[in-house]
C-alpha cells in the first residue's frame, strides 16, 4: 500500500495530538518514529513542510472572517472542482455556513488540500484536513473537539 503525506498528517494528528503542538516535540525524533513505523522518508519531509506551511500562511484578510453575511457563497474555482469531489465541496460549505469554521479558515483548508500532493481526496481525508488546520490554529479547540468526533465516529462504525 502505497503511503501519501495524507496518511503521515493522519498519523500524527492521531497519536501526536495530545500535545499542544507537534512541533513541541524533537522533529528529528518524531520523524525517525514515523519512517520506523513504516512511512516512506520523503513522505515524512512533505508531511512536515505541509505542517510548518500552516504556521507560515500570512494572515487571511478581514473581509474573509466576515463573508459569512447572509446569502454570501464560496464559490470553487476550476483547478478546487478539478480536485474536490462535490461531497467534498458540500462539505466544505456546510461547515462553512453552519459557522462551524469560519470564512478565513475554509481558505486555509482549501489552500491546505490543494498543497498535498494528491489527485483523489476524498471526504474523510478532508475531514481530516480540516482537523489539522483546526488543531494548528490557536482559540479554536470547541471546534476542534466537534470536528474530532465527527472524524472518529466515522471512523470507528461499523461497515
Amino acid at each position: 500500500m502505497k503511503q501519501n503525506v495524507i496518511d503521515v498528517l493522519m498519523y500524527l494528528l492521531e497519536f501526536y495530538s495530545d500535545d499542544t503542538s507537534i512541533f513541541d516535540g524533537d522533529r528529528l525524533t518524531i520523524e525517525t518514529e514515523l519512517v520506523a513505523a513504516g512511512f516512506p522518508d520523503t513522505e515524512v519531509g512533505k508531511a512536515f513542510d505541509w505542517l510548518e506551511s500552516l504556521t507560515d500562511l500570512p494572515e487571511q484578510e478581514s473581509n474573509l472572517a466576515n463573508r459569512s453575511k447572509s446569502g454570501s457563497t464560496r464559490v470553487f474555482t476550476a483547478a478546487e472542482q478539478q480536485r474536490l469531489s462535490p461531497a467534498c465541496q458540500g462539505f466544505l460549505h456546510f461547515i462553512a455556513h453552519s459557522e462551524v469554521i469560519d470564512w478565513a479558515s475554509l481558505e486555509v483548508v482549501i489552500d491546505r488540500v490543494l498543497a498535498l500532493d494528491t489527485q483523489d481526496i476524498d471526504l474523510e481525508q478532508i475531514k481530516w484536513v480540516v482537523l489539522m488546520v483546526m488543531f494548528n490554529q490557536p482559540g479554536k479547540e470547541s471546534t476542534y473537539a466537534w470536528l474530532e468526533e465527527l472524524v472518529y465516529e466515522n471512523e470507528h462504525r461499523v461497515h
